[in-house]
C-alpha cells in the first residue's frame, strides 16, 4: 500500500485496520472513514491501481451499512458483516 500514514488516505487504511482488529466499532469506523475520504478528495489526494479499487470497494460496502442502528433495515450489513468485508479488502491489499 502506498499511502503516507499521515495522509487522509493513510488514515482511511488505519481505520480499516482498527475495525478489522475490533479496536473501533462499526459506526465509529463509518463516520471517521467517510470523513477522511471527503478530506482526501478535497485536498486532491489521488490514487491508482489496487489501493484506489480497495478504497472504492469500502465506500460501496458502507453504502450497504446504516451508521445508526435504529435506522438499520433487515438487508443492511451488520457490524460484523461490515468488519468481515473490510477485513477481506485489507487481506487482498496485503
Amino acid at each position: 500500500m502506498e499511502a503516507s500514514a499521515d495522509s487522509h488516505t493513510g488514515r482511511q487504511i488505519s481505520l480499516m485496520r482498527a475495525l478489522a482488529s475490533r479496536s473501533i466499532d462499526g459506526p465509529t469506523f463509518a463516520r471517521r472513514w467517510l470523513d477522511e475520504r471527503r478530506r482526501a478528495m478535497s485536498v486532491g489526494e489521488r490514487l491508482g491501481g489496487a489501493l484506489e479499487n480497495a478504497l472504492d470497494e469500502v465506500f460501496c460496502v458502507l453504502e450497504e451499512y446504516s451508521i445508526d442502528p435504529d435506522l438499520r433495515d433487515p438487508d443492511d450489513l451488520t457490524d460484523e458483516e461490515l468488519r468481515d468485508r473490510v477485513a477481506a479488502v485489507l487481506d487482498r491489499l496485503m
